[in-house]
């Protein structure tokens, strides 16, 4: 009676670990071993290429353009354990598995984390795409220089003012 009821607090922790998971919108995948082959990738990892298989297959299987790289940092981690965190780093990937490479954005973590039994140690990886957060900023930057552009070269006399204070902010 105990084993069972262990077995089916196993069954429902499993379950709640997979709802979790399946609702992050975070990208989550767990790397193991030393050839580091994926283990585990959410619906929002595998989105980021949709027509990629990646469970059971190495980094450098699944993103050729970038997985050495990506694979030395992992093994750097797994040997010192110390963490390594990005903020909207930028990479050339292949979104299909015979598609262009296309400019992406991403902000991640890298952790060393133990696996189930005598699995030795994993790299859990949790990832936000940051594209077109970025791209939104590149194309706020340069509507800005235009304004700025056409403001100081017209031949036109022009000033802004701020209506709450009503001094002028730019003539």
């Amino acid at each position: 009676t105990e084993r069972k009821r262990m077995e089916e607090a196993l069954r429902t922790s499993e379950r709640l670990l997979e709802t979790v998971l399946d609702h992050m919108p975070a990208a989550v995948n767990l790397i193991q071993g030393s050839d580091l082959r994926l283990l585990l990738a959410n619906p929002a990892y595998q989105a980021i290429a949709p027509g990629k298989e990646m469970i059971g297959r190495t980094l450098e299987e699944i993103w050729p353009e970038t997985g050495r790289h990506f694979s030395a940092l992992c093994r750097q981690i797994l040997d010192s354990g110390q963490p390594h965190n990005a903020h909207d780093e930028p990479f050339l990937i292949r979104r299909q598995p015979d598609g262009p490479l296309e400019p992406a954005y991403f902000s991640w973590s890298l952790h060393r984390v133990p696996l189930p039994g005598d699995g030795g140690w994993g790299i859990l990886n949790v990832a936000w795409e940051t594209t077109e957060r970025k791209r939104a900023e590149e194309a706020l930057r340069a509507s800005e220089r235009e304004y700025a552009a056409v403001f100081e070269r017209s031949s036109v006399g022009k000033a802004l003012a701020d209506l709450e204070s009503g001094r002028f902010t730019r003539v």
